[in-house]
């Protein structure tokens, strides 16, 4: 029987396929939030009286989905958004390994996008609102999506320039499975994963000098299990002496490797939130972070980046129906320092579970809320109205004035 030689690349090709698509059949996983969002019973009573603070943060998240539509239809989101009298928009300014506005020299305008500055435009078309204008970084060290891994070739812009820092768990996974779609991170721990971001970031900022603030996000390692890959590994070793290999749960060794992680997310928020401030001096810093619950799975350790006075505030996650153990939780974290932390909500709660939970983080002292999302606002915009956002309130954050 004669064998035949294949070519090393298409060998290659053959290889990465049948690895991808065997990691593909892996149970897909949940992101952060997801499953607290999908709690949908509270041992609080609803609470049917609102009170109306002058001064509260009132924000929402503008997802790139909703930012394809016609100009006028953006505005029309405005309109919405300004009529329930929330006082800040967070647009998605970088999201699936692109960013929104042309002319991006680190990664590529997003190509639904089509070389119009929808960016730009919602910036201005929100400040003539009275709104805040925040440039939300949805991806973080999440460089790359794609609707399926195992028939996409490429890693995202990031990482096909850097294959360096492909962030991988201990099976060598290259990407993180969802229902949904795949996702690609960069390595959290590598400072030039950090430089890359802040040069993004700052870049953004820069060409739009009228945002009034960025929104962090994703900043954090992918799941429990990662990073492996070889600069974790070395660094690791140098920093404690100890090889790194998985750990036993509980160990003495998983906890010094989830403390040695913490400290890498506080070194990334270190170099982002400096870069950031060199460039727009003042500029409000806030970040998503996820719940208590969830936060050492991620490494994300936000108490940390507070602990050092990093961030102007932190958008906490409770996307449950019961948000009080979440927020108790925070509010300890912080060393009960309750103004620097703002609720991060989900509307996809039922409305009147999403009202009370507005006016329950009011009754606690925080300085308002983040809601989670526009897409899934617009059947709570006249309750909002008659309810806890019946009169307009004014940003803590916001300095142009009464």
């Amino acid at each position: 029987m004669q064998l035949r030689v294949l070519p090393i690349a298409l060998v290659c090709v053959f290889v990465w396929f049948d690895f991808a698509a065997a990691q593909a059949t892996r149970p897909a996983g949940l992101e952060p939030g997801q499953a607290e969002a999908q709690q949908r019973a509270t041992t609080a009573p609803l609470i049917r009286q609102f009170t109306s603070p002058a001064v509260e943060v009132r924000g929402v998240w503008l997802a790139s989905s909703s930012m394809t539509a016609a100009p006028d239809v953006l505005r029309g989101h405005l309109d919405a958004i300004r009529s329930a009298n929330f006082n800040t928009v967070l647009i998605d300014t970088y999201f699936r390994g692109y960013v929104a506005y042309p002319g991006g020299a680190v990664v590529p305008q997003f190509p639904d996008f089509k070389g119009q500055d929808v960016l730009g435009l919602l910036i201005d078309e929100s400040r003539r609102r009275g709104l805040r204008a925040e440039l939300w970084m949805e991806y973080g060290f999440y460089a790359y999506f794609t609707a399926d891994a195992t028939k996409d070739q490429s890693m995202g812009p990031i990482l096909d320039a850097h294959p360096d820092l492909l962030s991988i768990n201990a099976r060598g996974d290259r990407f993180i499975h969802r229902a949904f779609g795949d996702f690609y991170s960069i390595c959290p721990s590598n400072p030039k994963s950090h430089e890359i971001l802040a040069t993004i970031f700052v870049e953004a900022v820069t060409k739009y000098p009228q945002a009034d603030g960025v929104n962090l996000d994703r900043i954090r390692y992918a799941d429990v299990d990662y990073c492996f890959c070889d600069y974790c590994k070395k660094q690791f070793h140098a920093d404690t002496g100890i090889e790194l290999k998985p750990f036993a749960d509980a160990s003495d060794q998983a906890r010094l490797w989830l403390q040695w992680k913490r400290r890498q997310t506080l070194k990334a928020v270190r170099t982002i939130t400096q870069k950031l401030r060199a460039a727009r001096p003042g500029i409000v810093i806030t970040s998503y972070v996820v719940g208590p619950d969830e936060m050492d799975s991620k490494a994300q350790g936000w108490d940390l980046w507070m602990q050092e006075g990093l961030l102007d505030a932190v958008a906490v996650s409770m996307y449950s129906a019961d948000i009080l153990p979440a927020m108790q939780r925070a509010i300890d974290l912080l060393g009960g320092d309750r103004s620097r932390l703002i609720a991060a909500l989900s509307c996809a709660q039922q409305t009147d579970v999403y009202l009370s939970n507005i006016e329950l983080a009011r009754r606690h002292g925080l300085p308002g809320h983040f809601t989670w999302h526009f897409g899934d606002l617009l059947d709570d915009i006249q309750p909002l109205r008659h309810g806890p956002h019946q009169t307009p309130a004014k940003s803590p954050f916001d300095s142009r004035g009464p």
